[in-house]
């Protein structure tokens, strides 16, 4: 659970440049995000859109999630040692 929560702080973080990511991880978040947008899990969630738009944020992503996890994407493909939970990435 720990391991979790820690993930989700790194994601945000990371989501709301509070922490930096480099050029391979930008790469590797793209990359990520792109299998997701074409995954039909994906879906816009409130929260994220509310979020997004509050930060005019309008990035790849921006305002969806997933419906398996539950995960905002933007925020969850930043993470180096997350997993798709169906094992798309």
């Amino acid at each position: 659970m720990i391991n979790k929560l820690k993930r989700i702080v790194e994601g945000w973080s990371k989501k709301l440049h509070v922490s930096s990511i480099n050029k391979e991880q930008q790469v590797l978040a793209l990359q990520r995000m792109h299998i997701c947008m074409r995954c039909p899990h994906a879906q816009e969630q409130w929260m994220t859109k509310l979020i997004d738009g509050i930060l005019k944020n309008d990035e790849l992503g921006s305002g969806i999630g997933c419906r398996v996890c539950g995960c905002p994407l933007q925020a969850k493909v930043l993470v180096e040692k997350e997993k798709c939970p169906i094992e798309k990435w």
